[in-house]
């Protein structure tokens, strides 16, 4: 099992805003949500027997899930705190975070998918061809291909850690400032 991260309330209570504890407090969570999803898939995905398909593709589902939920995160963090080191992150990763939302958005809506009569999805056949496929470290839907590989995580794990990394240095700089007075 992959180790989780413990981190935010090392110095939480030094950063300037309840707010951005908050968030930092739930963006460690779902990163901790996916790593525990990534272990499980993998997990899963290397003694595959034919009644635990249904929990494998929930598990990757919720790994989904929870990779969008760091990134709205990160946004509503940048907009609390105003660091542009936050809002480099998410523009180095932009397409990362876009292919996580992406297939997120399908599960949502996964019953326009199917049997919509909307003219976005006037091919439902795409959809019913490929609907939810996994092929060593890819999942696939739609036609479409989404990382579901030790990379995926790896990446989601740097970016936290970078995160941790500046909210540390504000916090110091903010500690040491209010120190002065």
């Amino acid at each position: 099992m992959t180790e989780k991260y413990d981190e935010w309330k090392n110095f939480a209570f030094y950063i300037p805003s309840q707010r951005a504890a908050n968030l930092l407090m739930l963006m460690e969570k779902y990163v901790n949500q996916s790593i525990q999803q990534y272990d499980r898939i993998r997990e899963s995905k290397t003694e595959i027997p034919v009644k635990n398909l249904p929990l494998l593709f929930s598990d990757c589902h919720f790994y989904f899930i929870s990779i969008n939920k760091v990134s709205e995160i990160l946004y509503k963090l940048y907009d609390v705190t105003g660091f542009e080191e936050i809002l480099n992150i998410l523009e180095v990763n932009k397409e990362y975070f876009k292919m996580y939302n992406e297939i997120r958005n399908h599960y949502e809506h996964i019953e326009e998918r199917t049997s919509s009569l909307k003219k976005e999805f006037a091919t439902p056949k795409r959809y019913l061809s490929d609907f939810g496929n996994i092929h060593n470290d890819t999942y696939t839907f739609g036609g479409n291909s989404y990382d579901i590989s030790q990379k995926s995580i790896d990446t989601l794990k740097k970016n936290y850690g970078e995160i941790i990394k500046i909210i540390k240095n504000h916090s110091e700089h903010a500690w040491r400032c209010w120190n002065r007075v």
